[in-house]
């Protein structure tokens, strides 16, 4: 997993699916997309790339 700097944003990504995050997390795939999604429609993430966000 790598974490960089955009501007004055921080990039997190994410070298594995949905999928597998709610997996990890022990959640419901569907729940941990709808959070995501969440998420980037407010503008607290956004999207980078297939599988980084940045964090604003």
């Amino acid at each position: 997993m790598a974490n960089y700097t955009i501007l004055e944003f921080c990039c997190v990504e994410i070298p594995f699916s949905i999928a597998t995050l709610s997996n990890l997390l022990e959640a419901q795939r569907q729940s941990v997309s709808t959070i995501f999604n969440k998420l980037i429609k407010t503008g607290k993430l956004i999207k980078y790339g297939k599988s980084s966000y940045i964090i604003s």
